[in-house]
């Protein structure tokens, strides 16, 4: 699949991506979640929900060590998608992948919507 964004759009994803990397995506992937659920607090719940009452995430973590392996595994897969912007073929099904995990949240408050709405990109600003 060839990516709609621009060769100039792909170089300043991948410049920023470096820059901030430097600092470790760790501390980003934790930055992130946190704008996220300050930007729509019904995925706080949720998150809170699945990892504190249903344990899918926890691995048997705390609840802020669920929080912090969830960032992680969220900014591996954004560094997947960086890398690949040139070939989204690679990244799709994984993509899809993780998306078909996150359904069954829906019942708890999870909303696909959010990832297309303003507050998706106030996170980043």
């Amino acid at each position: 699949m060839v990516s709609p964004l621009t060769q100039f759009q792909k170089n300043l994803l991948r410049e920023a991506w470096q820059r901030i990397s430097k600092k470790g995506t760790s501390s980003i992937g934790t930055q992130i979640v946190r704008r996220m659920f300050n930007a729509d607090q019904s995925l706080k719940r949720v998150f809170h929900h699945v990892t504190v009452i249903e344990g899918v995430f926890s691995f048997g973590l705390a609840p802020n060590q669920a929080s912090q392996h969830h960032s992680e595994m969220f900014t591996d897969i954004l560094s997947e998608a960086i890398e690949n912007l040139d070939d989204l073929s690679v990244i799709i099904p994984k993509l899809n992948e993780y998306g078909a995990r996150h359904a069954p949240y829906r019942g708890y408050g999870f909303k696909a919507e959010f990832w297309v709405t303003p507050n998706f990109y106030s996170i980043f600003s």
